[in-house]
């Protein structure tokens, strides 16, 4: 029986043996998996501490959180870099609190420090848990918060940013729950002042409820369109204040739809004074077309008046311009009469006493006649005949002149000529004029300048430029000298100067020297044309271009450039013209 009962025993006390083995494994396995959990944690951090704080245990979630390795913290106090000094009270005293009354401490915010400096944000709590001894360790939770409390910051920024931007627009705007009848949530201060109510007055009613439309019908016509289409664009209507005024308004609206709630947005722009002022627009561009219909039929007849008159200016102007070509004609005329003075009048003194001559030689041939005095005779009507021939082909050589130059100048005939034979024309011409002063005129063209132009017009502009420089170019000048030059340039191209060593022509006159009526000579003989009719005739005739090199008491200098072949012939005032 003993045996029995110690088998039985023995049986007994193996089961109890595997019993307690197998529970020591389970253990064990429990433990293994809750160590493989904590280690395996991603995104809590865990510490144990015993009750003076110093780390027992530092899982890798710690590590990524405040960047200490396990190694850096297991084993030490709370001096590690983790804790501020304030922060290591109180941590110490939680941890007594935890002890005295064995609760914990739920999760509130904390303030870590990570290994390179940088604040971590971590909600944080702390238990107790018993130790294979018999004694106790603090356990630390952290949830890393730092992003969230970055993004919560940012995003409570934003929305202040959001509310000044809403409060300091210019247009009324007001927020209202489309899911609720549209009663408002929130208005701007722009809202305020336009509709004259109070934000707290607003907040829970509608346009309705607050009696905000002039015509219920629009606000109908305004949520239909709005519950239909989700938006209302500029739609007009009038609106009420909340001190009774009347406003016409621009009112523009979407439906959003922001974290689950369907909200609405409005606009809403007081337009009274301006469509005020576009009612007076209206009614002033209607005056307006009134009296530009009446000012057109007025400035219609003076226009007719104005054409009138400028035509009569033109024609006024030609003549002016023909009078001057006249004028230029006449003194050639005076010139050559003066010239033709000297010869005839010697042939008629000549001839005269040829006659006389004549008659005493008949009365001697009746009386007898010897042979002294018939070649006496003989000599005197031979001496006589000479200085006839003399004399009338100086007037021959001056009548031709002046006619190859009248023909030319009063029809602008286009012929093939000589630049130097016109040049000494020209000069022969103006010789009475230039020997009343005590100028010369001095002449360099080069030979065989042959040119298919207009001999007339190109004479007209030498006697201008001459003329030019005897009456403005030397005064207070006794002597000067105008000196003609040409030669060929450019193959079909001729360049013809007329210089004086005058007084010069000022920078502020050479801009207007070719100008109709420009003179310095108002009331002194100066017309004011004659450098225009050169330019006029060189440039629209002849086909080329004019330009002055001049400078104040250093003469002056007329360049005229033409082709040797004109171009097609234009018809100029008070004169005819043939190609």
């Amino acid at each position: 029986t003993r045996i029995v009962e110690l088998n039985t025993f023995g049986d007994d006390l193996q089961r109890m043996a595997d019993s307690i083995h197998e529970r020591e494994a389970s253990l064990a396995r429990s433990e293994e998996r809750l160590r493989a959990t904590i280690e395996n944690s991603p995104a809590v951090a865990i510490q144990w501490y015993d009750r003076n704080g110093i780390c027992r245990y530092w899982n890798p979630a710690s590590t990524d959180i405040y960047g200490y390795s396990s190694e850096e913290v297991v084993g030490y106090g709370l001096d590690a870099q983790l804790f501020a000094d304030a922060q290591i009270e109180e941590f110490l005293s939680a941890l007594r609190r935890i002890e005295a009354n064995g609760l914990a401490i739920p999760s509130t915010e904390f303030i870590g420090h990570h290994k390179d400096g940088h604040e971590v944000i971590v909600l944080r709590s702390i238990f107790a848990i018993p130790d294979t001894l018999g004694g106790t360790q603090y356990v630390c939770l952290d949830i890393d918060i730092t992003e969230r409390k970055r993004t919560e910051s940012a995003l409570i920024d934003s929305e202040r940013k959001l509310e000044a931007i809403f409060n300091a627009s210019p247009a009324a705007m007001s927020v209202a729950d489309a899911n609720n009848e549209f009663r408002t949530i929130t208005v701007n201060m722009a809202w305020e002042r336009l509709f004259c109510r109070h934000r707290a007055d607003a907040i829970g009613l509608n346009g309705r409820e607050m009696n905000m439309w002039f015509d219920l019908a629009d606000r109908t016509r305004f949520v239909n369109t709005l519950n239909a289409e989700g938006r209302v664009d500029d739609m007009e209507a009038k609106m009420l204040t909340g001190d009774g005024q009347t406003l016409l308004c621009v009112i523009s609206s979407r439906i959003v739809e922001i974290r689950g709630s369907r909200l609405q947005l409005m606009v809403t722009m007081d337009i009274s004074e301006r469509r005020r002022i576009e009612n007076e627009i209206l009614e002033l561009n209607a005056e307006l077309e009134s009296r530009v219909a009446k000012r057109t039929a007025e400035l219609s007849s003076a226009n007719d008046e104005l054409a009138a008159s400028l035509d009569n200016l033109r024609r006024a102007q030609h003549e002016l311009l023909r009078s001057e070509k006249l004028a230029s004609l006449g003194a050639l005329v005076a010139g050559i009469a003066h010239e033709l003075n000297t010869p005839i009048g010697n042939a008629v003194l000549v001839a005269s006493t040829l006659v006389d001559h004549q008659k005493q030689f008949a009365g001697q041939v009746k009386n007898g006649l010897s042979r002294s005095e018939l070649n006496a005779f003989v000599d005197t009507v031979g001496e006589a005949g000479q200085i006839l021939d003399r004399n009338l082909q100086r007037a021959a050589d001056l009548v031709g002149s002046f006619k190859q130059l009248a023909v030319d100048q009063s029809s602008y005939q286009r012929r093939e000529f000589d630049l130097r034979e016109l040049v000494h024309e020209i000069t022969l011409a103006m010789e009475p004029a230039v020997r009343k002063t005590q100028h010369r005129v001095l002449v360099d063209v080069a030979p065989q300048l042959r040119l298919d132009s207009y001999p007339g017009p190109l004479g007209q502009v030498l006697i201008n430029l001459i003329n030019n420089s005897l009456t403005h170019g030397f005064e207070g000048k006794e002597c000067g000298t105008i000196s003609i030059q040409a030669a060929a340039t450019v193959a079909g191209w001729i360049e013809l100067s007329v210089s004086d060593d005058g007084c010069g022509i000022s920078a502020e006159h050479q801009k207007h020297i070719f100008d109709p009526f420009f003179t310095t000579r108002l009331g002194q003989g100066g017309s004011g044309l004659g450098l225009h009719i050169v330019f006029s005739l060189v440039v629209e005739l002849l086909g080329g271009r004019v330009d002055v090199v001049s400078a104040p008491d250093a003469g002056a200098t007329f360049r005229v450039r033409i082709p040797t072949s004109a171009p097609p012939a234009k018809v100029l005032a008070g004169s005819t013209a043939d190609g």
